[in-house]
């Protein structure tokens, strides 16, 4: 996300409302230049990967770090809708991740919110983005993409919306998980 604009989809609204609501804390969003590189589709964040252990080291750094992680927003599965094969895994790799990063990140309860797909590489978007709203785990929100307008790629998200997804992202935690300690 952001890529080419700079922009980040939570930007926007965190910048302004939830910082008018103490009891949310600090809203931070972070986006890592070692994600822009990364290509490829969702078994590249299995456990043991170079994607997984990273992303687990570097929330364990900023816990020590006095942060607390309110929240997981998770985007992805445009290159899983290149093969059927990898479009009918999507639903269980992207639970599985979610069960190991709950164990792994020592937060059993941690919300988890994914994006259904706007787009995709393949023909087989329509099996991911049902694959993805699909999911039912405790703590689990999928709030759907399609519809945004994309760039000309016809694959990334224009900044608008960006900005329009990213509102849904903090309405989506405000109003699912916002109750939470």
């Amino acid at each position: 996300m952001g890529r080419g604009t700079g922009a980040t989809p939570c930007r926007h609204r965190c910048g302004k409302d939830l910082w008018d609501w103490p009891r949310h804390g600090i809203c931070g969003w972070t986006q890592s230049q070692w994600l822009e590189k990364w290509c490829g589709g969702i078994r590249k964040w299995a456990r043991g990967t170079q994607l997984y252990t990273q992303l687990v080291s570097r929330a364990g750094a900023s816990v020590k770090e006095g942060v607390a992680i309110r929240a997981i927003s998770w985007y992805q599965g445009e290159s899983d809708t290149v093969t059927k094969e990898d479009a009918d895994a999507y639903k269980g790799n992207m639970e599985t991740l979610i069960t190991n990063l709950h164990t792994d990140l020592n937060e059993p309860s941690l919300p988890v919110i994914q994006v259904a797909l706007a787009s995709g590489e393949g023909r087989f978007i329509e099996i991911v983005r049902r694959s993805q709203l699909a999911i039912n785990l405790p703590n689990v929100k999928c709030i759907d993409a399609n519809g945004l307008a994309l760039q000309t790629d016809n694959l990334h998200l224009t900044t608008m919306s960006q900005v329009h997804l990213g509102l849904k992202l903090a309405g989506a935690f405000i109003d699912s998980f916002g109750h939470m300690p």
